[in-house]
């Protein structure tokens, strides 16, 4: 950037124009040193800019907090990106600022470009927050209604193999509403895996897009004798990392499942680490996971289709016992973003239940003491709202 024209640089200072940086790398670390700059344009003529500069002042409605230095405000169609590059502005602060030494450069442009680019970049405290010991399936069960029920705790080679002998139990699923999938607090990096979890129960598909795309590989969709034709639930939440979060995106995008809990850690992604000179330890996501056509899973995660405000604390006292309350619990739906037709719908409609006591319109008679120590409620809030959405479904047909 040129400074040379002592004009206008003296009309900058004068008037106390200071331009705000944006959202970008040169932005970050310019605004480390903001009390040090004043800035002249560098796109169009000089006159013109001052001119316009000069206009834009006098019309301003914070005329006086420019006087006085405290205003902020952009020059209309001035770009601070195209003012301040870093190959100009780092060697000249450094040259001209003799009262900032080259430790404190150092360390402040690390720490503007760590926070520009925060959503790629991990320190150990926070690349592996998942138990990378865990098995790939911590639990499975069956709830009332009846409802199965899978809790995976790691995505790694072992997973698949795993939920192909769970998937093939005919007791697991003999007369189930549906299965529930439950990604809480699960993670991992292995996204060949992931695929093929997704791949398990997607049916067909008419596009030609893989179902996963981690950048450095990518898993398609396969023919299969008996596909699946269940609803399918899928519970995440903030802790939801990685593969775990893959596999929660690529079902959803496929229309084969329902997400349901709080939105993900947003992982997802190829992650290369580096030792600094300082000894810290980086990871770097340099390729972003993609499901289906879609852009990648964003860094802020998956937004599920149905919300339900949880503390992650509580859930992990849920996850060992559903069925007990958790003092101090906040359930509510924050949104609910779909239709029935999220999952596409399959197999015949559902029968007419069988009666369950009383004639006419008259209610069924109360569970005796003995029925509702046989069926406990899940106290679960997440947990309680699959099984609710698993057995509206079959209501409506699925």
């Amino acid at each position: 950037m040129a400074w040379e024209n002592h004009e206008a640089f003296s009309f900058c200072a004068s008037q106390s124009v200071l331009i705000p940086k944006e959202t970008s790398l040169i932005n970050s670390f310019g605004m480390l040193f903001r009390p040090y700059l004043q800035v002249r344009a560098s796109n169009g003529s000089l006159s013109k800019w001052m001119e316009t500069a000069k206009g834009y002042i006098a019309t301003s409605s914070f005329c006086w907090m420019l006087g006085v230095g405290l205003a902020w405000q952009p020059l209309p169609g001035i770009l601070a990106e195209e003012l301040l590059p870093h190959s100009d502005l780092f060697p000249l602060l450094q040259d001209r600022l003799a009262d900032v030494d080259e430790t404190t450069f150092d360390l402040e442009a690390g720490a503007a470009l760590f926070k520009q680019f925060r959503d790629r970049i991990l320190l150990d405290d926070d690349f592996l927050p998942y138990e990378p010991d865990a098995p790939a399936i911590v639990m499975s069960r069956r709830f009332d209604g009846p409802c199965s029920y899978v809790r995976i705790g790691r995505v790694h080679s072992g997973l698949v193999t795993d939920l192909k002998v769970l998937l093939e139990d005919a007791a697991f699923l003999e007369g189930t509403k549906g299965l529930i999938l439950d990604l809480r607090f699960a993670g991992g990096l292995d996204y060949a895996s992931a695929g093929e979890v997704a791949n398990l129960f997607v049916s067909s598909r008419i596009s030609e897009d893989p179902l996963l795309d981690w950048g450095l590989g990518q898993t398609f969709a396969t023919q299969k004798q008996r596909p699946w034709s269940l609803p399918l639930i899928i519970l995440v939440n903030s802790k939801t990392l990685g593969a775990a979060e893959a596999i929660a995106a690529c079902l959803r995008v496929e229309q084969v499942a329902i997400v349901l809990g709080n939105p993900t850690a947003g992982r997802a992604a190829i992650y290369e680490s580096f030792i600094l000179s300082s000894g810290v330890r980086v990871h770097l996501a340099t390729h972003r996971v993609r499901a289906g056509n879609q852009p990648p899973i964003p860094a802020d995660g998956w937004i599920p289709d149905i919300l339900v405000a949880v503390d992650p604390q509580h859930e992990r006292v849920y996850l060992s016992d559903p069925f007990t309350p958790v003092t101090g619990t906040v359930s509510a739906a924050a949104g609910t973003n779909i239709v029935v037709s999220a999952i596409r719908v399959r197999g015949k409609p559902a029968e007419q239940a069988p009666s369950t006591g009383g004639t006419g319109n008259s209610p069924p008679p109360p569970k005796s003491t003995q029925e509702l120590k046989e069926h406990p409620t899940v106290r679960d809030p997440v947990l309680a709202r699959a099984l609710d959405v698993l057995k509206n479904l079959a209501i409506l047909g699925r």
